[in-house]
């Protein structure tokens, strides 16, 4: 697949410069990485391989406000348990052909395709503030907590609006 012009960054000193600079998309090797506070306000893609580790098991919080991410192909690194973790106060986000580890926490109009969540001490996913999810073609692996659809507590984001479309749920029951 051709995504256009390309970054490649090696390091996550790399990942940030590409980013600060308007990168559009990085290209990311083996190794864990996290969203730098660069992002903040940017659109942009990351492409990976299943040895790309986007680093999740915290809060991002303000730091990377109003970014609009794509994540292509890499593993999500979320907490076994715990809350508000992942991708808070961002715009948007998008992830294809990921893999999902452990739980996270959304904010933003989110949108899985052909992915697959794996939790099984907790939930996949925590909606929180998303106010539109999407998940379509995924798997999600659990020990019986797929999906926690909460709306959030401000009067801006009381609705969630979740659609899930052609996916599969596998659960050992060991969380029933």
């Amino acid at each position: 697949v051709d995504y256009g012009a390309t970054v490649k960054a090696a390091s996550q000193d790399e990942l940030a410069a590409a980013i600060a600079d308007g990168a559009a998309i990085v290209e990311l090797g083996e190794g864990t990485f996290t969203i730098p506070n660069e992002a903040k306000g940017k659109e942009f893609t990351i492409i990976g391989s299943k040895d790309t580790v986007i680093d999740a098991t915290a809060s991002y919080g303000q730091k990377i406000a109003g970014a609009d991410i794509t994540l292509i192909g890499v593993t999500v690194k979320g907490q076994s348990s715990g809350n508000y973790a992942g991708f808070t106060h961002i715009n948007s986000m998008s992830l294809n052909n990921c893999d999902v580890e452990g739980k996270i926490t959304l904010y933003a109009e989110t949108e899985f395709n052909n992915c697959t969540l794996t939790n099984m001490k907790d939930y996949n996913v925590w909606t929180w503030g998303g106010k539109k999810v999407a998940f379509n073609d995924c798997t999600f692996v659990t020990g019986g907590k797929a999906l926690l659809v909460y709306g959030g507590a401000s009067a801006d984001c009381k609705h969630t609006d979740v659609t899930v479309s052609n996916c599969e749920f596998k659960s050992d029951a060991s969380l029933a």
